[in-house]
């Protein structure tokens, strides 16, 4: 049985009892470019004294956890020698958007004609996706997933100035909040389920450079793939968590290298020739460094389902 996409409404999850209470203590930082593996830091967060309010629900589908096969097969058309296969296991279910984020998500919807509104929100750094994370996760009372540090240290919210983004818990995948997919969330939803590439299918549900018009198109206009996602492939490439690494990384909940200076887009683009668009595509380049900001560039969100509860520092 295919996992079911949802309309969810964000007072259907659970708040923590005493919002605006507790404090996050993060427990591991990653740097930003030029910056490697840093320590732990001591100086919590707060979280907002209240949720803003949202009228519109939230179209996720439940990715489940299992083990697949990562990567492509040495004759796939296009391959990159960075699409080595390796086994993957993932331990936990995920709720993902079925399509990328909009443009009218971004602005909440206010001042957007409808045909506008659709579009994926582009022009939209890693670092914009980490912030944009963070304000939905408070909105709905969920202890956000990362902090972002100014030069000085301390948390901010914008990410104009930010050096370096510290997860909440050990992993992505522990954190209770929205965030980016891991690259190997990102690819096990892409292929829903098969560890072999259908390019028919995948290709009957994508923009790219020979039928996208050289433009972007409105999300969710072409077939969803088997778990009820639109857009993975084509349309815009998708932002990722993990750092950009020479070879996929094996295992269990892999988080990819502990530094670099690209991050991982996934699924091709508007722009980008066929080959480009597959389940496996690894591009890097300047377009992907954590500051970049381009028309080909999107990101869509994810959030793990049963966390692991981390203890709360304060009152």
């Amino acid at each position: 049985m295919h996992p079911q996409t949802e309309s969810v409404q964000y007072s259907d999850y659970p708040r923590p009892a005493s919002p605006g209470t507790g404090r996050i203590r993060p427990v591991r930082a990653t740097g930003l470019v030029g910056y490697g593996p840093l320590e732990p830091i001591s100086s919590p967060i707060r979280q907002q004294q209240h949720a803003v309010t949202v009228t519109h629900p939230l179209s996720v589908a439940r990715i489940p956890a299992g083990t697949f096969m990562m990567g492509s097969p040495r004759t796939e058309r296009g391959r990159w020698t960075r699409e080595n296969q390796v086994i993957v296991t993932l331990t936990r279910d995920l709720l993902m958007q079925t399509t990328p984020v909009t443009k009218a998500d971004l602005s909440d919807g206010h001042g957007m004609a409808s045909d506008t509104g659709s579009l994926p929100a582009t022009d939209v750094s890693w670092l914009g996706a980490i912030s944009y994370a963070n304000s939905l996760s408070i909105r709905q009372g969920l202890a956000p997933a990362y902090v972002m540090e100014g030069v000085d240290g301390e948390p901010i919210i914008s990410p104009s100035g930010c050096r370096r983004v510290v997860c909440t818990a050990p992993t992505p995948y522990e954190t209770e909040g929205w965030r980016l997919p891991t690259e190997a969330e990102w690819e096990r939803a892409c292929r829903a389920g098969l560890d072999h590439s259908d390019r028919e299918a995948e290709l009957s549900g994508a923009w790219y450079r020979a039928n996208s018009g050289g433009k972007p198109h409105p999300v969710g206009l072409r077939p969803a793939n088997r778990w009820g996602l639109h857009d993975m492939l084509g349309n815009v490439r998708e932002w990722c968590w993990d750092w950009h690494g020479p070879e996929l990384c094996g295992g269990v909940d892999p988080t990819g290298p502990m530094q670099g200076k690209y991050k991982v887009v996934r699924g091709g683009s508007w722009m980008d020739d066929v080959d480009e668009v597959r389940a496996s595509s690894r591009p890097r380049g300047l377009n992907s460094e954590p500051h970049y900001t381009g028309p080909m560039v999107g990101f869509r969100l994810v959030r793990t389902l049963h966390p692991v509860k981390h203890r709360r520092v304060g009152t």
